[in-house]
């Protein structure tokens, strides 16, 4: 089967998938399987295998849901790190279309500058390389990550859309 390796766009077709002391012709998601290719590549952390038919979408800006969990109010165009998977790269929050009170799900406030602790917000994030992602409803673990602050987790979300939706 043709892969294709992103976000560099490298192609490459599969020569056999091994699992510990097994070799196997099928692997599905969660099982922990190698790869060996025909042709030689070279795959860094943060590198996403796909197949044609299931190519994410290739963003730096998209819709998501977070839940802010800092004591501290969070300040739109704060610059934060965002973890997807295995992928990390610098953002800010643009915009955050809606304020949403997490007990009740009743809306606080739209477009807001701020989140308070354990607020949920409707939010376009725009990061600051291109990164892999898929909607959490289509794919999990590309539609969810989390937001880093000094080394913390500030906020945790889900991918509802990318750039071009």
């Amino acid at each position: 089967e043709e892969i294709k390796i992103l976000p560099g766009g490298q192609i490459a077709k599969i020569n056999s998938i091994e699992k510990y002391l097994d070799k196997i012709d099928i692997a599905k998601a969660g099982q922990s399987i190698g790869i060996t290719t025909i042709n030689p590549i070279v795959l860094k952390r943060g590198d996403v295998i796909c197949t044609a038919d299931q190519e994410p979408i290739l963003a730096n800006k998209f819709k998501a849901n977070i839940i802010w969990m800092e004591e501290q109010n969070f300040h739109k165009y704060q610059r934060l790190t965002l973890r997807c998977a295995t992928q990390e790269t610098t953002c800010k929050i643009e915009q955050i279309k809606k304020r949403i009170d997490s007990s009740s799900l009743e809306l606080i406030q739209e477009e807001s500058d701020i989140l308070k602790n354990l607020e949920v917000g409707e939010v376009i994030i725009k990061t600051n390389k291109p990164i892999s992602i898929k909607s959490f409803n289509e794919v999990q673990g590309l539609g969810r990550f989390v937001l880093v602050k000094d080394d913390n987790i500030c906020a945790g979300g889900i991918i509802t859309g990318g750039d071009r939706d």
